[in-house]
């Protein structure tokens, strides 16, 4: 089995909301937070499919809101997704059908 590596500019941004155009991203975010999803699915054909992965970091408790990610499923509990002291490790797959119907799927991991 043969792996290729990647790596990817993690850009490194504050802010209350973000509308990520790349894979990767680093988030240090002091209240509620929304993720746009509109122009990553923006960028995929019909058939295609990425996968999101973003590291936040906080200084408190807060919520996570993603939007325009069509049908949003979680592996686990949507309360999964919330945003703790110790950070979250977030991975959203976004998926369009041959037809375009967008559809997500995210998982998120608390770090301790």
């Amino acid at each position: 089995m043969k792996f290729n590596f990647e790596s990817y500019n993690a850009p490194r941004i504050s802010g209350a909301t973000d509308n990520p155009a790349a894979s990767v991203a680093v988030y240090n975010v002091q209240g509620n937070f929304t993720l746009d999803m509109s122009v990553l699915a923006g960028l995929l054909n019909n058939g295609d499919a990425t996968l999101f992965t973003a590291y936040i970091t906080t200084n408190g408790a807060y919520t996570l809101s993603i939007t325009n990610a069509g049908t949003l499923k979680y592996v686990g509990n949507a309360s999964d997704l919330a945003i703790t002291v110790n950070g979250l490790l977030l991975n959203i797959l976004l998926i369009k059908s041959s037809s375009g119907v967008l559809s997500s799927v995210a998982q998120a991991s608390t770090l301790s």
